[in-house]
């Protein structure tokens, strides 16, 4: 491929691997072109090392310069490849973003998995944006937590991978860090460093339902079960009609089970069902509430009902995805969860 870089007006002297990068890179109209195709363009039926294909890009962003905004003409995907960037990049990133949200609100298996598609794609356009990878980590560590099926080759990993870029690019924001917090606590079962993270987002905005209701949930599993009852009901007074509000219903729930408050567990956990019927923890409190006050009926029918939107649940799974700093902390709710008959693996 032969042709000529120009720049301001003047040409820019580049040269034939430069020139056929670039040329792959504007076919793909802002696309992705992973690192195989650009060195299989650039070095046609060679084997080379990838460290060449990095010395050219670098060679090019200079000859290219900076985009009006500081940014970099060439984008570059994580592990995958290039790609140029779109005149409609900040439109395209908000409207995944969007409906990645409504997606994760969900909190059912399949919309979990589209969620993540869509984080997934959004990173191809913006691999540094801060609140998109937190999502995206937020979205493996509900899989991990719930023991739901792998979307790939290792989520725990991916997570924690996701969830530390999260953190250097987060620039102090309560949402990236309380997902990302949640993320290592939940899923690294990196206690001392998920707490530090959630109590920093929760004193950079107290005020924030979902970074309270994840700081109380974090002191339930972490710390002090009064100190998490008191966050997690200062969350339920900031939206109590919100969806969120199920991580503090949920939360409530778990606390009071853990202080043989069976009643007051069921009441909360009823309540969060009513916000949302996807969301498996809600059913966990219920069936175990329900079990350890006798009423099996009541409790098999919440098991068959979680069953239906998790058909894969198990004693194991559940226990492989809570936080051990304290053991026999959770054990309450697995005994609750056996007596009413759920699989042990």
């Amino acid at each position: 491929m032969t042709g000529s870089l120009w720049r301001d007006g003047k040409s820019v002297a580049t040269g034939p691997r430069s020139v056929a990068l670039l040329g792959l890179l504007l076919e793909a109209e802002g696309r992705v072109v992973t690192k195989a195709d650009l060195m299989e363009r650039a070095w046609p039926g060679l084997t080379v090392e990838e460290g060449n294909l990095t010395v050219q890009i670098a060679t090019l962003r200079k000859l290219l310069g900076a985009r009006p905004d500081g940014t970099e003409w060439i984008v570059t995907v994580p592990r995958v490849g290039y790609r140029l960037p779109r005149q409609d990049d900040a439109g395209a990133v908000y409207d995944l973003y969007l409906r990645a949200l409504a997606a994760n609100t969900d909190e059912s298996i399949e919309s979990n998995a589209v969620a993540y598609t869509l984080l997934r794609e959004a990173l191809t356009i913006e691999p540094e944006n801060a609140l998109i990878l937190s999502l995206a980590a937020w979205a493996l560590e509900h899989r991990t937590t719930m023991g739901w099926p792998l979307l790939g080759e290792d989520d725990k990993a991916e997570c924690l991978r996701l969830a530390r870029r999260g953190l250097q690019h987060s620039a102090g924001h309560p949402r990236v860090m309380v997902h990302c917090g949640m993320a290592l606590l939940q899923t690294g079962k990196d206690y001392e460093g998920g707490m530090a993270v959630l109590e920093a987002a929760a004193a950079a905005n107290p005020n924030d339902l979902r970074v309270a209701a994840c700081s109380g949930i974090a002191a339930l599993h972490c710390g002090d079960i009064d100190d998490a009852l008191e966050r997690l009901h200062r969350a339920l007074r900031l939206g109590p009609r919100d969806p969120d509000a199920r991580f503090s219903l949920t939360g409530i729930a778990m606390a009071e089970i853990f202080r043989g408050n069976y009643e007051a567990a069921v009441s909360f956990a009823a309540r969060s069902l009513a916000l949302n019927a996807h969301f498996d923890p809600t059913y966990w409190m219920l069936i175990a509430a329900h079990a350890h006050l006798g009423n099996m009926a009541e409790a098999r029918q919440y098991l068959h009902a979680l069953e239906a939107i998790a058909p894969g649940v198990t004693l194991e799974k559940i226990q492989a995805g809570q936080p051990a700093k304290d053991p026999g902390r959770f054990v309450p709710v697995l005994e609750g969860l056996a007596r009413a008959g759920m699989r042990a693996r």
